[in-house]
């Protein structure tokens, strides 16, 4: 999966919505991306998959906060980084994701988490 089509996942995961271009008599807006809080992303989507800040703005909160995980970012070897997402039990919730990029390592761990919310959904 592309970092673009990633970094798209994680968002709607989060809470963005895309409501595509807006236009009204009084103006044109290109931000058809609303965050959470329902304003409009003037600058684009966060780049999850390129910025720590990001996902600990938008993405570990939910992590931490409603699926009650723990996320353990650690570098490995001195070149890679593994994100590992574990219950308070101490439990793996998923696979360790590992990458160069310690914000892509983060993304791929919670994918893992996302697609594992997804199969729930189709098998319940």
């Amino acid at each position: 999966m592309a970092d673009q089509e990633l970094n798209e996942k994680l968002a709607k995961w989060a809470g963005f919505t895309y409501h595509g271009e807006i236009q009204s008599l009084y103006q044109h807006s290109p931000y058809g991306w609303l965050n959470p809080n329902y304003v409009y992303c003037k600058e684009g989507l966060p780049k999850f998959t390129n910025s720590l800040d990001d996902c600990f703005e938008w993405l570990v909160p939910k992590v931490k906060y409603q699926l009650e995980l723990g996320v353990l970012l650690n570098r490995i070897h001195g070149k890679l980084y593994a994100c590992i997402l574990t219950t308070y039990k101490g439990d793996i919730a998923a696979e360790p994701a590992k990458h160069k990029e310690p914000a892509l390592a983060l993304c791929k761990a919670i994918e893992q988490i996302i697609d594992k919310e997804d199969k729930n959904i189709y098998t319940s």
